[in-house]
């Protein structure tokens, strides 16, 4: 088995988009990846991005990954300790 990884979310977007009539499995998480590159597009505060954050996870949810170490509720806590998010 092997990886590809694309890091551009333009180009993830695009790929995407191109693999939509195609997908039938992981059509949620295409779906849900969509929705979280739009948002991430117009996220304009930390407590958008954090709710963007909560999005990945859902994503997390539906896939198992062993590398990802980074969640919402990490994302929070740094935004409360370096106050860059209200309480």
């Amino acid at each position: 088995m092997s990886d590809y990884s694309i890091v551009d979310s333009k180009e993830v977007e695009k790929l995407l988009r191109l693999l939509r009539p195609y997908v039938v499995v992981k059509k949620k998480q295409l779906e849900l990846g969509l929705n979280i590159l739009q948002r991430l597009k117009t996220c304009k505060s930390n407590k958008e991005f954090l709710e963007i954050c909560k999005f990945v996870d859902k994503f997390s949810k539906l896939n198992y990954s062993k590398k990802r170490t980074i969640t919402s509720n990490i994302v929070k806590d740094y935004f409360i300790k370096n106050k860059s998010l209200p309480l």
